[in-house]
């Protein structure tokens, strides 16, 4: 991994500007009793860059990126927030964020990560808009937010608690279903990454696939946006609010693409309709000049 050659971090310039947005994502132009959701994750909130592998100041990407969504004409009706929300789990930090988060005015749906403290994150990400509930129940859809975390370590595993959760929510509802959770439960196709995914990963991809309701997997954790399907399952990864971890890669390397976040649109007929928006730097060279250095 690369070594830092200083203690300053390097905070990553953004362009003032607003992207433009699909018109087929607009919310007045979807079907009635559709559902729109923001999906952020991996915020690393509290990561002192001196202390981490890559120098960049993770706490002012988050704010920069949820700010570019704020100036955004796309109203979601909750943000989902799939794990690895601060980079050191204490109450007190896990209640900064939800200060931010706060400031989107929808509510926001925590789910642990790898780097993630449990009982912390229970205790601090509560607030007026902020929760960390297993279920959520949409107008025409359920959202099932899984812990797939193993303490200390950074790989996941799916307990059978966990799945007895996710067979009762199935079963208890005629919605269609979002399993949403940290880990990546299939391989990305890079091979470091791919020491850190879930351990019973198929078992999870077989019930989704046996199951007529469950519509879509969502999560966080490879820092890269991801689309594909399985068996008539959407599986959806989204981009960081930090840096980006190069796709298919061997061995770790930062890519150099801004950070960013995804759009869900969950339809009342099961289908989904998503798009992933990005930061666009001041410096197109931004991640590169990181590690010129290092």
């Amino acid at each position: 991994m690369p070594k830092m050659s200083d203690k300053t971090a390097i905070v990553l310039k953004f362009l003032d500007k607003t992207p433009q947005i699909n018109s087929t994502l607009q919310p007045d132009q979807l079907p009635a009793g559709s559902s729109c959701l923001l999906h952020m994750t991996d915020t690393h909130f509290g990561a002192i860059p001196e202390d981490y592998f890559v120098p960049v100041d993770m706490d002012a990407s988050f704010i920069d990126t949820l700010a570019l969504f704020k100036r955004m004409d796309w109203k979601a009706d909750a943000c989902l927030a799939t794990g690895d929300l601060v980079h050191e789990g204490v109450a007190e930090m896990y209640q900064v964020l939800a200060g931010h988060f706060d400031g989107l005015g929808i509510p926001t749906f925590g789910l642990p990560g790898n780097h993630d403290e449990n009982d912390a994150m229970q205790a601090g990400f509560r607030s007026d808009f902020c929760s960390t509930p297993k279920i959520v129940d949409l107008p025409h859809w359920r959202l099932v937010l899984i812990d797939s975390t193993i303490p200390r370590q950074s790989g996941g595993h799916i307990s059978d608690d966990q799945f007895d959760l996710i067979h009762t929510a199935i079963e208890a509802t005629e919605k269609h279903v979002l399993i949403a959770l940290h880990h990546n439960p299939i391989s990305t196709k890079s091979a470091w990454l791919d020491r850190m995914t879930i351990d019973n990963g198929e078992h999870l991809m077989e019930l989704a696939r046996q199951s007529d309701k469950v519509k879509a997997v969502v999560w966080g954790h490879v820092h890269q946006e991801f689309d594909a399907s399985y068996e008539g399952v959407r599986l959806l990864a989204t981009p960081s609010t930090c840096m980006q971890f190069t796709p298919k890669a061997t061995r770790f390397d930062v890519d150099e693409v801004p950070p960013g976040f995804r759009l869900l649109a969950l339809l009342p007929n099961g289908e989904i309709e998503t798009q992933v928006v990005r930061a666009t730097f001041e410096n197109p060279n931004a991640i590169a000049e990181l590690f010129e250095n290092q």
